[in-house]
């Protein structure tokens, strides 16, 4: 049962939206639960004024709207810096295959086991 005048609305963000509004918004209490010896209140949506409610539905979907923009630009930035991270440790891997790979002849395939690292132990197992 809702008093005269008001609706039980379940939105997403409803509450954060009203007080940002300035607009009476209350927990709806739709049962009791036994818990623990006692009774505990079930709490489901929010009771507000019927005049605010299609301010409220506008306002909640523009907050889900902006919600859902950050989201993907959060994610969108989280790909951009993974991506960064790759190319910057695959050139920071090509500078020091070049710095420290040992030259071979331009003319004869290089064998694997001159191009493993580390070489000197391989010179010294043979």
């Amino acid at each position: 049962m809702l008093p005269a005048g008001t609706v039980h609305l379940r939105l997403p963000y409803l509450l954060q939206v009203s007080r940002r509004l300035s607009i009476d918004c209350v927990p709806a209490v739709v049962g009791f639960e036994g818990h623990c010896g006692g009774s505990v209140p079930t709490y489901d949506g929010f009771v507000v004024c019927q005049e605010h409610e299609e301010l409220l539905h506008d306002a909640c979907r523009e907050e889900q709207q902006k919600r859902a923009k950050r989201a993907s630009q959060r994610r969108e930035e989280r790909a951009i810096s993974h991506w960064r991270r790759l190319v910057r440790t695959l050139l920071i891997r090509e500078r020091l295959q070049r710095q420290y790979r040992p030259p071979c002849p331009q003319d004869s395939p290089a064998p694997a086991a001159q191009l493993s690292w580390p070489s000197n132990r391989l010179e010294d197992e043979l």
